[in-house]
């Protein structure tokens, strides 16, 4: 069958879905994947075909981000913060775009099926074209108080492509194919999606057979090594990483940090030998030997470090950040510290936030069971169903219509 593929030019967003359509290919379906410009080398190197769609929304996750800055936002619950973004970035500013390329291109090419993830709400309007539509997670299932505010946000998109609301409210009915493992979802029960099937991040799991030990771990002095990451969407701005670097390298473990491939190592100035700046390190070669991750929170990030059984201390910048390591903490694999407040404010002193990362980061190598916990979560994570056999359910649901 004809399988499409679609996300906004993100590697974090994109990263999550090419090991499925990936499986797709290998089992012989017909695969395409429709994305921004900025991402075309991305898919190209995973050998998949491709179409670049919503050009004229590129710069849109700037400008929301300089209209909206985290301190604007600082007021809104968790929530309330992912519903934000979801309305006035995803539905407001990128669908649009997307829609204008993509659904002309649906129209042609006629796919069975069309894999979507919540950056590209324009997916689901492609599947008017009487295609399947499933959705594809890359972070924590969004949860069930966002309904209300979304599903509006829907309908008035939908509306403006002459789409009817029984349509637009249907996505929360359909399968959500979820990367997440339920051991952090805790107590929560209400999710914005109700037919959700597990999917292993196989992008981040263990390696199959040990690659070789990164170059930048050569000649380190300290047993034990951190890694400091901001992962892929917010490094451009590396106030942040400096911040935490500068606070931890008085603490006796190896440092490794890292900037992103359009990063700059040099603005952090001359390190002591135990502090190493790169641009990049594959994370599934770097996080075998690394006894603590120190993020932000992003999904990808958080997800490799459980993977591999690390514990996290996280500081939440915005999107989904606050809901994950809210998450991660509530689980007992991580910390969270500033720049915002701890989920439980038991674990980590309060005080400035320089003092609150250092005991976070004290905490999390000291007591072990924040490595045990990390363990048990990334056991699950392992243990989920691979792409292959997601795609075996799919084609069954393809094969038996869209309910």
């Amino acid at each position: 069958m004809r399988m499409l593929f679609t996300s906004a030019a993100g590697h974090g967003h994109i990263a999550p879905m090419l090991p499925l359509a990936q499986a797709a290919l290998r089992g012989g379906h017909d695969v395409m994947f429709a994305t921004g410009p900025g991402a075309v080398p991305e898919i190209e190197a995973a050998g998949l075909a491709h179409v670049t769609v919503g050009q004229s929304g590129a710069d849109a996750p700037a400008v929301y981000h300089s209209t909206y800055p985290p301190e604007s936002l600082a007021d809104l619950s968790a929530t309330e913060r992912l519903v934000h973004l979801f309305v006035h970035l995803l539905v407001e500013r990128l669908a649009p775009a997307m829609a204008a390329d993509l659904v002309p291109f649906a129209q042609q090419w006629q796919p069975d099926l069309v894999v979507s993830n919540p950056t590209a709400v324009a997916g689901k309007l492609a599947a008017v074209t009487g295609a399947a539509h499933v959705q594809h997670g890359f972070s924590a299932p969004a949860p069930g108080p966002a309904i209300p505010a979304i599903q509006v946000a829907y309908e008035a998109l939908f509306s403006d492509w002459g789409v009817g609301d029984a349509v637009a409210t249907s996505y929360a009915q359909e399968p959500y194919l979820s990367i997440w493992p339920t051991g952090l979802n805790g107590e929560v029960a209400d999710f914005l999606h109700s037919d959700m099937w597990p999917l292993r991040p196989e992008n981040v799991v263990p390696l199959a057979a040990a690659g070789p030990k990164p170059d930048v771990l050569e000649g380190l002095p300290y047993e034990r090594t951190a890694y400091v990451t901001i992962g892929t969407t917010f490094n451009k701005t590396s106030a942040e990483l400096e911040r935490v670097v500068a606070a931890l390298a008085g603490e006796g473990v190896n440092l490794v940090a890292t900037t992103g491939v359009d990063g700059a190592p040099e603005r952090f100035g001359t390190q002591p030998p135990h502090v190493r700046v790169e641009r990049f390190v594959p994370q599934r070669l770097l996080l075998p030997h690394c006894d603590v991750v120190v993020c932000h929170g992003g999904a990808g990030s958080v997800l490799g470090a459980l993977a591999h059984g690390v514990p996290l201390v996280m500081f939440p910048l915005a999107a989904d950040h606050h809901i994950i390591a809210a998450q991660v903490e509530a689980a007992g694999a991580g910390l969270v510290c500033s720049p915002v407040p701890s989920a439980t404010g038991t674990r980590v002193p309060p005080g400035d936030a320089q003092a609150e990362l250092v005991a976070a980061f004290r905490l999390a190598l000291g007591d072990p069971t924040f490595k045990d916990n990390a363990r048990r979560v990334g056991r699950e994570i392992i243990s989920m169903p691979p792409p292959s056999d997601v795609v075996g359910l799919l084609e069954a649901y393809v094969a038996r219509g869209r309910p």
